[in-house]
């Protein structure tokens, strides 16, 4: 019926069970790209803080900044990661 005011055919047979099965085949590809994307947007926050921890670390080794420094960014960058 719904395609019978488009193509002047009635829907019946092959084309419109291939049409159908292309729609419902669109729609899981439409889902699944909105499932990785986000996915692909949690992965990049918890690398940058798993980075973060790294430079810190790299930091405190050279010297640049002292233990309660070091003490109190790690828990805060802990804290951000815990928080997600």
């Amino acid at each position: 019926m719904l395609l019978r005011g488009f193509y002047g055919y009635a829907g019946i047979g092959w084309f419109s069970i291939l049409h159908w099965a292309g729609i419902g085949i669109l729609l899981v590809l439409i889902v699944w790209l909105i499932i990785s994307f986000s996915r692909k947007g949690h992965y990049a926050k918890q690398e940058s803080v798993t980075k973060g921890i790294d430079i810190l670390i790299e930091r405190y080794a050279r010297g640049e900044i002292s233990a309660e420094t070091f003490k109190a960014m790690k828990s805060e960058l802990e804290a951000t990661e815990q928080a997600k």
